[in-house]
């Protein structure tokens, strides 16, 4: 057989972009000997094919950027092509291989314009929060200090490699209620939290939280038409901007962490807003929590009331939470976990980091892979988890507030 990889574990498409294809001869793998003449490959755009007579001629394994070794192509929504290689085996017989091949895109995002008053750009209102050193500690000690990756890479431009390592902080983003002057003094007085949920590439920013989150559209006959409900929240129209919210969207910088210490970055977010702003709180803080920022949120509540800190909170709203544990199929498991360790994605991290390995997912799911069972069994840090749980506020039950 003979198998190569179309695009690199980091690479993510995005509909009608261009990108570079290069041919290189240590990622054409096979279990027979064959001298390769020449690779024709058609990515099915109707330009026909783009054929490379003897690509690696001068053996080189280095990455090869000669121009008939690369090729630009933009990508659409979907492109299906072929590829064919073609080459003589050891007995001096020529052998041609081919196969197709399909390139999935993700849809170009349109973004969120985000400005001062919405989203704290251009010198707007965004806090950094650092979550208190003594709080995080016993977590940190009941875990062995677990590492977590608080960087991200960040496309900056069209090409594979096209890529930079920046680091992350949790960070808090104000949208301001729709009164210039509550804006432009940036005073919050009727606050909703809304935290972000399981993100493991940690690639879901803040103006995606609020678009596809937020600022939907909603279907109902008192509700009026062309306006986001996140939108309508800021500014309901009735003339009253103290019947307006103001919004803080809490982005985490690994969605994919220990629960507790994602939870330390919520209570000093609350700590903090409480601090700031809590003598001009005209209604006290509605906290939101989408699917794992249910967990945290309700574990930090829980903390704070255990531990007598005041958070002030006075709607706890969970939706898609995994309060009974989350669920992969223990057969999608096992079967990722072979073909990233033994198959052709070997080596393949961020499938299975990102789906069942890391420290949140092994923390919510009420079966993994690791602990061998036939049966719905836990991995231990979920079982660790559970347990710091239970010595919380109301064993366990949702806080009182």
């Amino acid at each position: 057989f003979i198998a190569s990889p179309i695009v690199s574990e980091e690479t993510v498409f995005v509909e009608d972009q261009e990108y570079t294809f290069y041919l290189d001869e240590k990622y054409f793998l096979h279990n027979e000997y064959i001298d390769i003449k020449q690779i024709r490959i058609d990515f099915g755009d109707g330009q026909g094919e783009w054929i490379v007579d003897d690509p690696f001629m001068d053996n080189s394994l280095q990455r090869s950027t000669t121009f008939s070794n690369t090729i630009s192509k933009t990508i659409g929504r979907t492109m299906i092509g072929r590829i064919v290689v073609i080459g003589i085996d050891i007995g001096g017989q020529w052998i041609r291989y081919g196969n197709p091949f399909k390139i999935l895109t993700k849809k170009k995002k349109d973004e969120y314009p985000l400005t001062p008053c919405k989203g704290g750009k251009d010198g707007g209102t965004k806090w950094v929060i650092d979550p208190d050193p003594a709080k995080l500690a016993p977590f940190n000690t009941q875990y062995g200090n677990p590492p977590a990756v608080h960087n991200q890479f960040v496309r900056t431009g069209p090409d594979l490699f096209d890529l930079a390592l920046l680091p992350v902080k949790d960070t808090a983003y104000f949208f301001f209620k729709e009164d210039g002057n509550n804006c432009a003094n940036k005073v919050v007085k009727r606050p909703v939290i809304f935290i972000d949920g399981f993100d493991p590439t940690n690639d879901r920013k803040v103006g995606d939280i609020y678009k596809e989150y937020i600022n939907v559209r909603v279907n109902r006959p008192d509700f009026p038409t062309g306006i986001g409900f996140g939108d309508y929240m800021l500014n309901n129209g009735n003339g009253d901007p103290n019947d307006d919210f103001d919004l803080i969207i809490l982005d985490f910088k690994h969605g994919n962490d220990l629960l507790e210490r994602n939870a330390m970055a919520l209570v000093a977010l609350i700590e903090r807003l409480n601090q700031t702003y809590g003598a001009n709180y005209l209604q006290d803080i509605t906290l939101i929590g989408p699917s794992m920022g249910s967990l945290i949120a309700q574990f930090a509540l829980a903390y704070m009331e255990h531990n007598n800190i005041t958070h002030r909170v006075r709607t706890y709203i969970s939706f898609d939470g995994c309060h009974q544990g989350a669920n992969v199929p223990i057969g999608l498991q096992n079967y990722v976990e072979y073909i990233t360790k033994r198959g052709i994605l070997k080596g393949v991290k961020p499938i299975r980091e990102g789906l069942y390995n890391g420290l949140a997912a092994k923390q919510m799911l009420a079966h993994h892979h690791s602990a061998n069972s036939q049966f719905p069994t836990p991995d231990v840090l979920r079982n660790q988890f559970l347990q710091t749980w239970w010595l919380l506020a109301n064993t366990r039950n949702f806080p009182e507030m």
